[in-house]
């Protein structure tokens, strides 16, 4: 009778543990399947361009092309479904992913005259401070202007590169004020030493331009959901555009 007893509660728990590493695994499965419908409905939309996807905003729908239903080879079904929205077009805060040796480009086509804009960003808790160097460009079609700010990290081992210690202020450890001027058109924004998330705020009472569609697909599979967030960034000049901008002579190349 003993031996019967410790069998029967060596084979449930033997049964037990079996059953929770099916349901981990196949939690696991039906997990990966919401994600990849989600993100098979992304790219889906990333196909469009921009004034289409524009175009599904304002008119408030995208039909079929916002929803995307998939059946696996053993019958279990994933469906999707989109949800479009301007980047910016507010007053809101525009989150930044800086990274070396690119440019994140913010429109400021429309953005009020002599209206300051703060860029800020936290110092990071380890590995090696960021410094930003901006351009910002104003002006009309014929007459462009361009003033150009670069800061440090308060605190960088950096400082012999003749950049401006940048100072705390909006919550954050670091910032600096790029100065309004007329006929505003772009911000480029560059980090040197290491990638950081910096944020760029308007100034008070304004909203910034459009600078983009956010694509959000939410990917549900055996009532499992899994939501994918996309950025689809208005066309910009590329990195080299800042050095052009700096040039001396129309003949002679690095004049700059």
């Amino acid at each position: 009778v003993i031996l019967m007893v410790v069998s029967v509660a060596i084979g449930v728990s033997v049964s037990t543990s079996f059953l929770k590493r099916v349901n981990r695994f196949s939690s696991v499965d039906t997990a990966t399947r919401a994600t990849g419908v989600a993100e098979a409905a992304i790219e889906k939309l990333l196909l469009k361009d921009i004034a289409t996807l524009s175009g599904y905003i304002q008119n408030n729908t995208c039909g079929s092309d916002c929803s995307l239903q998939i059946t696996g080879i053993d019958g279990i079904v994933g469906s999707a479904t989109v949800l479009l929205s301007y980047l910016g077009n507010s007053s809101a805060n525009l989150e930044v992913n800086l990274k070396q040796s690119e440019v994140y480009e913010i429109n400021l086509s429309g953005y009020p005259n002599s209206k300051n804009v703060s860029v800020c960003w936290n110092t990071p808790v380890s590995g090696n401070y960021p410094s930003i160097f901006a351009n910002y460009i104003y002006g009309i079609s014929g007459s462009y202007n361009v003033v150009s700010y670069a800061y440090n990290t308060s605190g960088s081992l950096n400082s012999g590169n003749g950049f401006t210690g940048a100072t705390a202020n909006n919550g954050y450890s670091n910032c600096f004020t790029v100065i309004g001027q007329s006929n505003p058109q772009l911000l480029r924004l560059k980090t040197e030493y290491a990638d950081i998330n910096a944020v760029v705020i308007p100034a008070q009472g304004t909203a910034f331009p459009k600078q983009g569609i956010l694509i959000e697909s939410i990917g549900t599979v055996s009532g499992i959901s899994k939501k994918i967030t996309v950025k689809k960034m208005y066309e910009s000049v590329p990195y080299e555009f800042d050095y052009t901008i700096f040039q001396k002579s129309l003949s002679e190349p690095l004049s700059n």
